[in-house]
């Protein structure tokens, strides 16, 4: 199984080794982890707080590497 286009675009980095797509808006964050749902497949949200730049949503998709 592979995984669609819209979510393969999104997912720009990595994050601890696994394929992740960042938000700076928890809005954006929340539409994908959506889209990841209603797929079906499994994921996981880290928000990483920076001083300088505020908020950072990061959403790693694990079924990305078996899809992939």
């Amino acid at each position: 199984m592979s995984l669609p286009w819209p979510i393969q675009t999104k997912l720009t980095s990595e994050y601890n080794g696994i394929p992740s797509a960042r938000f700076d808006n928890s809005l954006e964050a929340h539409n994908f982890q959506a889209q990841l749902k209603e797929l079906g497949l499994s994921h996981q949200t880290k928000i990483l707080k920076h001083k300088r730049h505020g908020r950072e949503f990061v959403v790693m998709v694990l079924d990305a590497q078996n899809a992939a």
